[in-house]
């Protein structure tokens, strides 16, 4: 696709918080995949969370594990998180690589990307 650019989205925010800004940023990487843009997620600080295993949304809220396991059939398959937070164990799905990322690295994806949104 000619007019793809690479959205990075940060999620940094804790899930299930009141303001739901973990599950707003996979509906945003969700939608810029599904629209054909390369997508880099990065889960850092409070937001690592999301990758918990054993994490369970209270009555009414989706499960933000199920919107990260269904990144790859949106052609998302860059999924970061800070590794000074990978205290897991972490979502277990043979379709989902998620890779360590330190702060050099995070610098780097931020300089790449042409757009980046923070959740």
């Amino acid at each position: 696709m000619p007019d793809s650019k690479h959205w990075l989205i940060l999620i940094n925010s804790a899930p299930y918080t009141e303001a739901a800004l973990a599950g707003a940023g996979m509906d945003a990487a969700l939608a810029a995949g599904v629209f054909g843009q390369q997508v880099s997620i990065v889960f850092w600080g409070d937001g690592v969370a999301s990758l918990f295993a054993d994490l369970e949304p209270p009555e009414g809220q989706r499960h933000i594990g199920k919107q990260i396991a269904s990144a790859p059939l949106y052609d998302i398959s860059d999924i970061f998180f800070d590794h000074s937070r990978a205290d897991g164990p972490f979502i277990d799905d043979a379709n989902l690589s998620l890779q360590p990322l330190d702060t050099a690295g995070l610098k780097q994806l931020l300089r790449q990307a042409d757009h980046v949104m923070s959740f």
